[in-house]
């Protein structure tokens, strides 16, 4: 009897240990196919299959995973950024100003996410920044201390963080120039 506990003991857990590691090879996949469908403009990226019916499964994936629940390419686009100006992790600890123009667009937003690709809780519910008219110029800070003044997204809790950033029915010029279109500032401040 004990030999059959072992040998089911043993079993189960070479099935647990197969399926850790089959998922783990899952997600690295589907996060290499993200970045190798890639397009890069300052620290933020995007692709332009996400949304598109027709992407990888790899990448559709990784999309899912990172809790992006993408419209069609011809309705948003979506960039992200994990990373400020100068290249360094965005943490919580941190003071990031955020500084730009709108894109040319119907309107755009910049959310805020934990690692875990979830809001970051605040008591003022504000998750997200809407951004002026298209070509107004727009400034807000995140930092997990609320300002004295001025718009303001919680970093409190969230660890390391990263912004995506909607642009909601862009005109065609933003379309034709994903690497190259001005796209906002992530201007590291102090840090705690």
């Amino acid at each position: 009897m004990k030999k059959l506990l072992f040998g089911l003991l043993f079993v189960a857990s070479a099935v647990l240990v197969g399926l850790f590691i089959g998922f783990k090879a899952f997600q690295s996949n589907a996060n290499i196919a993200a970045q190798a469908s890639g397009i890069e403009n300052g620290p933020w990226t995007t692709s332009e299959a996400y949304g598109d019916q027709h992407a990888d499964p790899m990448l559709k994936s990784a999309v899912a995973m990172s809790g992006l629940l993408a419209l069609k390419a011809s309705e948003t686009i979506y960039f992200t950024a994990s990373h400020d100006d100068e290249g360094m992790r965005l943490v919580e600890s941190c003071n990031y100003l955020i500084t730009g123009r709108s894109p040319r667009s119907r309107w755009s937003s910049i959310t805020l996410y934990d690692e875990d690709h979830y809001l970051i809780p605040n008591d003022d519910k504000v998750y997200s920044q809407f951004l002026p008219e298209p070509g107004a110029e727009f400034e807000f800070l995140v930092s997990p201390k609320r300002p004295d003044s001025g718009a303001w997204l919680a970093s409190l809790g969230g660890g390391k963080l990263s912004m995506t950033l909607r642009i909601y029915n862009p005109a065609q010029v933003v379309y034709e120039n994903l690497a190259s279109i001005t796209l906002p500032n992530i201007t590291r401040g102090a840090c705690q």
